[in-house]
């Protein structure tokens, strides 16, 4: 576990782990939720927004942050 900025409202001290393709983070103002590898690529490299994404719950329980369509 590491302690980075929430990649979506940048609040500091936020737990990223890294599980295969995806991250999970627990932030204090945004709660638990995951990013996928390849979609987290896409925020880095500033494709998509993460400030702009919203927050989906899947079939597997998990919130995930996907970018707007």
């Amino acid at each position: 576990m590491a302690r980075m900025r929430c990649p979506n409202c940048d609040t500091p001290n936020t737990d990223e782990t890294v599980r295969g393709d995806r991250r999970d983070y627990r932030c204090r103002h945004c709660g638990e939720f995951s990013i996928s590898g390849p979609e987290l690529e896409d925020f880095r490299q500033r494709r998509s927004d993460a400030k702009a994404a919203r927050f989906v719950q899947r079939d597997d329980g998990r919130r995930y942050l996907v970018p707007e369509p």
